[in-house]
């Protein structure tokens, strides 16, 4: 269990020799059991542990059972869910006359019991669904014999059979006093976790300079030139482009996976993909990680360390910044594999501009505004429009990746497009390719969730770095502030020394949690977490990773009856669960559901409004609704078979980013539209983003509620209990600020518009509404009837 997993194999077998020790003393577990165990950890069997642990799983499946479930069947039923009952049930044969998929879960429960207790508490079948949930059979031959054998075992020949393991100071046998939980908070060898790439020796290619300086793309095309490869992305945007270029551009099959999607490729070898998701199990050529300097970030750092130690690869190639060299030189030195270290310099220079912006009015075609607030970015779209006369595109954390991508895009165009200013926040210093002339910082403070504070030089270089991106038409890149106070502050962070790295990121994975939960009974996930952030023991270039937001997770779902796989599954999940607001009603209630029903269907969330936004609480509301429907999607990636409505979840998160983005084109004045309306009508390419998208998106959502309602999961079918529609949202800002310079001033604007002989605003305003009239409420007829409209207007 121990041996292939998170642990060197001397350490894992040490743990499981005293963890099942302890088993054997205690009544509960059967001399069957016993004996089975005890062979799988004999020394003869070592190879046995291995192949349990790395053997093939069934797609989706959570990995590990936890030993409490394994050892203690009679209490078990009652606290899986009911999927996992069904699962057992299948697993053990026919069902009983009677008992059909649709019962109920007390029922499916005495069977599960009744099943346990006549195979002698675990049956064969039984142990592979509710150990493993995997279809292949037992490993190193398993079956009736192996079961026979184990049960002709007592619990003393058990014990002299186990006997084998040796400990770290290669001894053949396991101390009495060593405690488990010791041995588990003994961590100062994080490399060792990964045996796989510790048994080859890699060639480690570490490529630093800094932004624009082309350390990435020499690092893809080795990528390319391989036969097989991974590249690890800080972002689902980047993985998207990379699986695309490699695709359509350079006719390199390429798969793509991130945590919520899949989109699998004919004959692909190569994988791009999100950093979290990096597969530690399959060797490759060539693996490339992106932005490798975050792995001394706290929240997300433990992705790229967990990538840099052990993804299997001939050659691996890191990419980031400079201050990461000394770190990553002790790593690789621990692991002993092989360094080269490749240093760029920027293609273009960067150039700290003599004289602020001072106005709005000053702002030129190419312009990059940057701000660090949602709100500001708003305000400051409202102002190019007005003071400046200018289009803009806007980019910020909480946009949707794809909305993102299309305001990139406009931006990138603006020769055919119109939109000549972008307005973002420090999104964009990774991430995206930007064909900026220069980039205007209009604050150099920003707020970090506790409180306001100077920006720190990494992030100053990070962000500026986009001015005059290398092959983007730009001889050299300027950076400057809004106001003269701040220019020095912006030139001293510019020209600051590099400050190296000298800690790197880890976190306590499932196997940490089980092993805990075993050697401290009666502890629950929480306290397992809290423990091993708390006391484990690093080396002094290691730290523990954040985990406030997995305890506050955890904390949310502890008392629904959850095996501990899925409370950590639950409390993984990228959901927003610390302050408290949607993100946490929206796990909270798919757990819930998880735990009573066993079928969680995506239409608990309830579906926003499918057209433009007008105003930034109807942008917000249609911004969390889309973080929800990728909640879904996360969780269905790890357990298909209990959030099975995917298709529909696809298609509701594309519909919110449809308008998202019909809304955010909508955005400028009116005049400015009227002016491009009439360029796109004359057959000009103005990036214009029409309704067509949007309306395609309603209609593939009403064709995947008609197919859930033909396999019987209609709205009121599959809602017994009235949980649809009970996760809404609500706006997180007052007041009807509007998303630009339509709004605020409407008696000017229509004033205007009377002088120039244009339409009112109101009347404008609803002209528009009326073609945005789009299906969006959950029982999928239409909100608004537009001929029963037109019937009114002609009377």
């Amino acid at each position: 269990w121990a041996g292939g997993r998170r642990f060197s194999e001397a350490t894992g077998m040490r743990i499981a020799a005293l963890l099942i020790r302890r088993r054997l003393a205690s009544s509960s577990w059967s001399e069957a059991a016993s004996g089975l165990w005890a062979r799988r950890s004999s020394a003869d069997d070592v190879a046995g542990w291995s192949s349990l642990a790395e053997s093939p799983q069934r797609p989706g499946t959570v990995r590990w059972r936890s030993l409490a479930t394994r050892t203690s069947p009679a209490a078990d039923p009652e606290k899986l869910t009911v999927v996992k009952l069904k699962e057992i049930l299948d697993s053990a044969g026919p069902w009983p006359d009677g008992l059909k998929r649709s019962s109920k879960k007390a029922e499916l429960v005495a069977a599960v019991r009744e099943v346990l207790t006549a195979t002698g508490a675990h049956d064969a079948a039984a142990t592979r669904s509710l150990d493993r949930s995997r279809a292949d059979p037992e490993p190193g031959g398993g079956g009736d014999a192996d079961i026979a054998a184990a049960a002709s075992l007592s619990v003393e020949e058990s014990s002299t059979v186990f006997a084998g393991p040796t400990d770290e100071a290669g001894s053949n046998t396991v101390r009495d006093e060593e405690d488990p939980v010791e041995v588990l908070m003994d961590m100062r060898e994080p490399g060792a976790w990964y045996p796989l790439a510790r048994a080859m020796r890699r060639e480690v290619h570490l490529h630093v300079g800094p932004t624009n300086s082309g350390k990435t793309y020499s690092a893809l095309q080795q990528l390319k030139a391989a036969d097989s490869g991974v590249y690890c992305s800080p972002l689902r945007l980047l993985a998207w482009e990379v699986a695309e270029g490699l695709n359509n551009r350079d006719g390199v099959p390429c798969n793509m996976i991130t945590g919520q999607e899949k989109k699998p490729v004919d004959g692909a070898r190569h994988v791009a993909c999100t950093v979290e998701m990096a597969d530690i199990r399959r060797m490759v050529d060539v693996a490339v990680v992106d932005e490798a300097h975050l792995m001394g970030d706290p929240e997300r750092g433990y992705a790229f360390t967990r990538a840099i130690l052990g993804i299997p690869a001939k050659e691996l190639h890191l990419c980031g910044d400079p201050a990461m060299v000394p770190l990553v030189q002790k790593v690789i030195e621990e692991v002993g594999d092989k360094l080269t270290v490749h240093k760029y310099t920027r293609l273009q220079p960067l150039k700290v501009l003599d004289k602020p912006l001072r106005s709005i009015k000053n702002v030129r075609s190419g312009d990059c505004l940057v701000a660090f607030s949602r709100k500001a970015v708003h305000q400051l779209k409202r102002d190019v429009v007005r003071q400046a006369g200018l289009r803009a595109c806007v980019i910020y954390g909480s946009l949707p990746p794809e909305a993102r991508a299309r305001q990139a895009e406009l931006f990138n165009d603006r020769a055919t497009t119109g939109y000549d200013v972008l307005i973002a926040s420090d999104a964009i210093g990774m991430g995206l390719n930007l064909s900026i002339r220069r980039v205007v910082f209009t604050t150099m403070r920003k707020f970090d969730g506790e409180q306001m504070r100077l920006l720190e030089p990494p992030e100053v270089k990070q962000i500026a770095g986009r001015a005059g991106r290398f092959g983007q038409g730009f001889g050299e890149g300027g950076t400057t502030t809004m106001v003269a106070e701040q220019l020095p502050i912006l030139r001293h962070a510019v020209a600051a020394p590099v400050v190296d790295l000298t800690r790197c990121s880890v976190a306590p994975t499932l196997e940490h949690v089980e092993c805990y939960l075993e050697a401290v009974p009666g502890s629950t996930l929480v306290e397992a977490l809290t423990a091993l952030c708390r006391d484990a023991t690093l080396p002094p270039h290691y730290f523990m990773a954040t985990c406030d937001g997995m305890l506050a997770a955890a904390k949310l779902v502890k008392r629904l009856p959850l095996s501990v796989e899925d409370h950590w599954m639950f409390a993984v999940a990228p959901a927003n669960v610390e302050d408290g607001g949607e993100g946490a009603k929206a796990l909270w209630t798919f757990a819930d559901a998880f735990a009573r029903r066993g079928r969680v269907g995506v239409r608990i969330i309830k579906r926003p409004p499918a057209r433009a936004p007008e105003t930034q609480g109807e942008l917000n509301v249609l911004e969390q609704a889309h973080a929800a429907y990728d909640l879904y999607l996360w969780l269905s990636m790890r357990h298909p078979a209990a959030f099975p409505e995917r298709e529909l979840a696809q298609a509701l998160r594309q519909t919110c980013a449809a308008a998202i983005e019909l809304g955010l084109q909508q955005s400028s004045s009116l005049r400015m539209e009227r002016e491009w309306d009439e360029r796109r009508k004359g057959g000009d390419d103005v990036g214009y983003v029409d309704k067509t998208r949007l309306r395609e998106c309603v209609e593939r959502v009403r064709a995947e509620v008609d197919k859930l309602a033909a396999a019987g999961f209609g709205y009121k079918e599959s809602d017994a209990d009235g949980v649809y529609g009970s996760v809404r949202f609500k706006a997180k800002f007052k007041g009807e600020d509007r998303l630009a310079g339509v709004g605020g001033d409407s008696q000017r604007l229509d004033r205007d518009a009377k002088e120039k002989g244009e339409r009112p605003l109101k009347k404008e305003r609803a002209r528009r509404a009326r073609e945005e009239m789009v299906s969006s409420e959950e029982d999928d007829k239409a909100w608004v009837c537009l001929s029963h409209m037109k019937r009114n207007r002609e009377k």
